[in-house]
């Protein structure tokens, strides 16, 4: 020991990573491993480049064993709806500033 004015926080934080380190440990070895909604921005994706983060955030995790391939498998058929939600959203704003342009033009 380094410091033994410190012997008692040493020994608290030695604990904490222990007690980590099993949580982590068991975890792991569930049968399904879920990220946290803080791992994954926190919110539901409102763009497409926020979903794609949040799918690359997922194949990471099931590549590194955090998320098990049960999770990201219905993670991925979710997104892969959302994905055409917000498609279908944007051609909409599209062809509603279409259609307030060509108004426009019949009017002149």
């Amino acid at each position: 020991m380094h410091d033994p004015a410190r012997r008692e926080q040493a020994a608290a934080a030695r604990c904490a990573a222990g007690a980590t380190g099993t949580l982590a440990v068991i975890k792991r070895n569930s049968k399904f491993r879920t990220l946290s909604p803080a791992q994954l921005g926190g919110r539901p994706a409102r763009t497409l480049h926020e979903q794609a983060r949040q799918v690359s955030i997922m194949q990471f995790a099931v590549g590194t064993g955090e998320a098990d391939p049960t999770t990201a498998r219905e993670f991925f058929r979710g997104a892969q709806t959302h994905r055409e939600f917000l498609k279908l959203l944007d051609h909409e704003r599209r062809l509603k500033r279409v259609e307030s342009a060509l108004k426009r033009l019949k009017q002149t």
